[in-house]
């Protein structure tokens, strides 16, 4: 029996330079593993080595159980060869349960030997929004 929060894994499946300077495409593969709906709302990445603005998912992506989508995002980040950064993090906005909530997926970013970054998620936990209040 699941806890009673949203589940997903978060796969990175690309990453491609952008026109921008310090600016990389990336794509995550997002798989609901639980047993309810999530609708995907927003991501953004707040590490000041991994940045890139809230973005709304427009249309919304919901996901049922065992469903899978798609995120590609640009992401600001730089490095030179064997470099990590370390605590960056994927932030997900979701509607689960109809409740809103917050899926941390923690990242670690590393660069190879042509300067190319790399995502490797590490752990992925789940918060309501307001649970402070």
């Amino acid at each position: 029996m699941q806890a009673a929060t949203p589940h997903v894994s978060v796969e990175a499946t690309g990453v491609t330079p952008t026109q921008a300077e310090g600016g990389w495409q990336f794509a995550w593969r997002v798989t609901n593993t639980g047993e309810d709906d999530v609708s995907l709302e927003s991501v953004w990445f707040p590490h000041g080595k991994f940045r890139g603005a809230e973005q709304p998912l427009e249309p919304l992506r919901t996901l049922p159980p065992g469903s899978e989508t798609t995120l590609e995002r640009v992401v600001a980040c730089a490095g030179e060869p064997g470099d990590q950064v370390e605590n960056a993090f994927l932030i997900m906005h979701v509607n689960w349960g109809g409740q809103p909530w917050r899926i941390f997926t923690r990242l670690r970013i590393i660069f190879d030997d042509q300067s190319r970054p790399r995502s490797v998620t590490e752990l992925i936990t789940t918060q309501p929004v307001g649970f402070t209040g």
